[in-house]
């Protein structure tokens, strides 16, 4: 079992780093970690056994995991021939999406995945960055700003309600984003800016603010 009083090492594919990005209830660890040709890959680590598994990527550079669901979805980014920066999904069972359509976007990343199978990130233009939604084997949603140019989503939970920060126009802002309320400045604690990361089951919002 895990010791909570002292870290584990978690080990690389070869190279001379890694970062572990998220967890899940039963040990299973997803980040990215280096390989002696100095890529990054992402990969699920196994706490149980010690393992590590190498996920590949979309067919060209690097990558990396940055969120796993407690049913083994994994959200990340990856280099494909084309682009160095291509959101990817992929099931437990190994399957590994693109998730961006090439016509719209010119590049983007998966920073949070959902046991509902939906994940959420941002996608960029030649100009902007726009916090996005997709669901499971679905097309991109792109999400509305709070009125300035860009804004990222960085948490997604089971009821499809996402959370991130985003451009005012004069600050960065904290949003919550639902489909049924649209999105929502979530303020600050009476500073300037403020940023949302994460959101549980229940729809609690955890992120920083500056104060006044």
């Amino acid at each position: 079992s895990l010791s909570l009083s002292k870290p584990q090492l978690l080990g690389t594919l070869g190279g001379a780093g890694s970062d572990a990005e998220g967890i899940t209830d039963h040990g299973k660890i997803v980040g990215s970690a280096q390989l002696k040709n100095g890529h990054y890959h992402p990969v699920i680590w196994t706490i149980r056994d010690g393992s590590i598994q190498d996920l590949g990527t979309l067919g060209d550079g690097g990558g990396a995991g940055f969120a796993i669901s407690q049913n083994g979805f994994v959200a990340g980014v990856s280099g494909t021939v084309a682009h160095p920066d291509e959101p990817f999904w992929r099931s437990p069972s190994g399957l590994m999406i693109d998730l961006l359509p090439h016509h719209i976007y010119v590049g983007g990343t998966a920073a949070a995945a959902s046991a509902a199978q939906n994940v959420a990130g941002w996608v960029n233009t030649a100009n902007n960055t726009y916090p996005a939604f997709w669901r499971a084997f679905s097309s991109v949603k792109q999400l509305p700003t709070l009125g300035g140019a860009n804004g990222i989503a960085t948490g997604i939970n089971v009821k499809n309600q996402v959370v991130g920060y985003s451009d005012t126009g004069s600050a960065t802002h904290a949003f919550l984003w639902t489909y049924t309320g649209g999105v929502t400045d979530l303020g600050t604690l009476g500073g300037t800016n403020s940023k949302a990361f994460a959101i549980s089951r229940e729809g609690r919002v955890v992120g920083s603010s500056e104060l006044p």
